[in-house]
């Protein structure tokens, strides 16, 4: 007898060498899942976005560049679910944006009028942010 896909009963293609699953199912139902990196410490975790990021602010766009080294550094990584909240979520990649140090600031203690101001002067949008921090409170209470 024929081996099937395994992704349904209805599916009667022939699994992908070293797979349970098809070609077309192959994405899907875990099959090829993307692991996530683990890391041990949130320094760990900057440096490995630093490394694999253009060195700019996803809010404005701006140049981080010059940053590393300095005290403001760790200032340069904006988590966009609070740690304190969504203590999960503190060392994942997906939740921290690299962001300018006063944008940084911006998000944490700043308030609506700062930012308004702030996006007019240097024609940004935190808007962004915010529908990321949405995506990320849904996909929170799923787990």
């Amino acid at each position: 007898m024929r081996e099937r896909c395994q992704y349904n009963k209805t599916c009667s293609l022939s699994p992908m060498p070293g797979s349970k699953y098809c070609f077309i199912h192959q994405g899907m139902a875990g099959a090829v899942k993307r692991e996530e990196p683990k890391f041990k410490s949130q320094v760990e975790l900057f440096n490995y976005i630093w490394k694999h990021s253009d060195k700019k602010s996803q809010i404005s766009g701006c140049e981080l560049k010059d940053f590393k080294g300095t005290k403001l550094w760790l200032n340069c990584f904006a988590h966009v679910l609070d740690k304190k909240n969504y203590p999960k979520y503190r060392l994942l990649e997906d939740n921290v944006w690299l962001t300018h140090p006063k944008e940084h600031q911006f998000l944490d203690q700043g308030t609506e009028e700062q930012r308004k101001a702030y996006e007019k002067q240097y024609n940004c949008s935190f808007n962004e942010f915010y529908k990321k921090r949405e995506e990320l409170k849904i996909k929170y209470k799923e787990k």
